[in-house]
């Protein structure tokens, strides 16, 4: 595990969650349910904000649009991909 990424881990500890689709729900009704799969991260500032961006860029996952949640942004990143990677860089710091 590199810098970056333990620097995008620790982004991720302070309030970041990951989402996957829920299989079970993907086919039922009219194609309503378009969750996917995202990681976010929560920033507090423009500077926070540009470091996670430029940090997501040198390890090859392409940062989404950034919106605010409260008195904090989100940054989501899109992809089964990104959730891969987090979910590896977690187990490796974890030990899971």
């Amino acid at each position: 595990m590199n810098d970056d990424q333990r620097r995008l881990l620790w982004h991720f500890s302070q309030g970041g969650c990951i989402r996957r689709p829920r299989r079970d729900r993907l086919g039922q009704g009219s194609g309503r349910y378009k969750k996917g799969w995202e990681v976010r991260l929560l920033v507090y500032t423009a500077e926070e904000l540009a470091e996670v961006r430029t940090l997501l860029a040198r390890c090859g996952l392409r940062a989404g649009e950034p919106y605010a949640k409260g008195q904090r942004t989100v940054q989501p990143v899109y992809g089964e991909l990104a959730v891969a990677c987090f979910d590896e860089w977690l187990r490796v710091t974890v030990g899971v």
